[in-house]
């Protein structure tokens, strides 16, 4: 379910619970969508939930909190770290990583994982691509002392492309 049909689920759910509602109308555009959306749950009285409103309740307002910190960081220097994520589930974490990174010319994409530490061509410049097992690169940074030894064993191992 897309951010767009879970915020008209919870509208619809909110706008069923009350008779007085019914007569209201859910705007076309995603921004009055939110307006209203917020308005109804403001004067929504305390009481039990359906189970299925609450998971969707809960999955969109986690994305709205994610895009928002997103939004208001927009062109500010930022690191993407990705720990372990391989190529099973990429379009939860790396492929958005990568449009970011790509986005910001001020972002940096890190990713630290067994024989899977990849960035495409285009991010390259803006990647830190550790091929290793997580414990053991991290227990090797903290055994430098010094921030720039720590630094450049980053950079020694910044040498991987992504897959095609």
């Amino acid at each position: 379910m897309t951010q767009s049909e879970k915020r008209l689920f919870l509208i619809q759910s909110l706008l069923k619970e009350r008779p007085e509602y019914r007569q209201v109308e859910t705007p076309r555009d995603p921004e009055g969508q939110r307006q209203l959306l917020r308005g109804l749950m403001n004067v929504r009285p305390p009481q039990a939930a359906d189970p299925d409103f609450l998971r969707v309740q809960d999955g969109y307002l986690q994305a709205e909190r994610y895009e928002s910190f997103l939004r208001t960081r927009q062109g500010q220097k930022l690191l993407f770290l990705e720990l372990g994520v391989g190529y099973n589930t990429p379009v939860i974490i790396k492929y958005p990583f990568w449009r970011m990174t790509a986005a910001n010319p001020r972002a940096v994409y890190a990713c630290l994982n067994l024989g899977q530490a990849a960035a495409p061509r285009e991010i390259q410049k803006q990647s830190i691509c550790i091929d290793g097992n997580i414990g053991a690169v991290l227990a090797g940074l903290g055994e430098n002392t010094s921030q720039s030894a720590s630094v450049e064993f980053v950079r020694f191992r910044r040498t991987n492309s992504a897959r095609g």
